[in-house]
């Protein structure tokens, strides 16, 4: 039987310019916190007027990564200063994206990794306003593995 632990999902963004690292699984919510995606399926199918197929591998290994914040969350700050940074003295917000569970083996990596900008902020009477930070990765690398095994 494998186990499975959302306590031991950690990811992270590490600054290239300031050598800073965010750990942005504190503060997330409850539910789905995090989601990787790339931008384009892994391989595509044609078929020509031959009735011969050909498998069509992509180059474009881009996608996004999306991890959602608590409202009041330290983390939103923390990100909101890079970004910040970013805006107003030119600063970039290039950095290396990791999120890793480490009851498992499953991994995904981003060398150049950057935030998309501030998200839309709701605000709520049942405090169920949550910030959403996406950050777009250039080259997104993946591996979905297995869960550790349950002791």
């Amino acid at each position: 039987m494998k186990k499975y632990d959302p306590k031991k999902v950690v990811i992270t963004w590490k600054s290239y310019l300031t050598g800073e690292t965010i750990y942005l699984h504190n503060g997330i919510v409850n539910g789905t916190f995090v989601t990787v995606a790339r931008t384009v399926p892994g391989a595509s199918l044609r078929v020509g007027g031959d009735s011969e197929a050909t498998k069509i591998e992509p180059t474009d290994i881009s996608g996004t990564v999306e991890v959602t914040q608590r409202n009041g969350s330290d983390t939103n700050a923390a990100i909101s200063k890079v970004l910040e940074g970013a805006e107003t003295v030119g600063k970039g917000n290039l950095g290396l994206l990791s999120v890793q569970d480490f009851d498992g083996d499953s991994l995904a990596s981003s060398p150049d990794a950057f935030f998309e900008g501030f998200p839309a902020k709701s605000y709520s009477s049942d405090n169920e306003d949550d910030i959403v930070w996406r950050l777009l990765c250039g080259h997104l690398y993946l591996f979905h593995g297995s869960g550790a095994d349950a002791t």
